[in-house]
């Protein structure tokens, strides 16, 4: 149920929430804890590392790509000076 609401977020994290969550729950029925921790929670948790887990590889990316066309762009105006250079000689 919990990989429909955080379909990238690592199946190793969905189980140990759920073993966590489970524990909480555990203890709350043991009288050790007051409130007693649900599903909801669990769900909750899930979607706000769905987002992170999201925006995280959406931020990489665009790093990767700025980083990747100032490269080119480094390159391409090496290869013009170099050219330009070559030229003129």
């Amino acid at each position: 149920m919990l990989r429909k609401y955080g379909p990238s977020v690592p199946q190793e994290l969905l189980h140990k929430l759920v073993n966590a969550f489970g524990e909480l729950r555990s203890r709350a029925d043991q009288g050790l804890i007051s409130y007693p921790y649900s599903t909801r929670e669990v769900v909750s948790v899930v979607k706000h590392l769905q987002v992170t887990v999201t925006l995280s590889r959406n931020v990489c990316r665009v790093i990767y790509v700025t980083h990747f066309c100032m490269l080119v762009e480094l390159v391409t105006c090496t290869s013009r000076n170099v050219s330009q250079t070559i030229y003129r000689a």
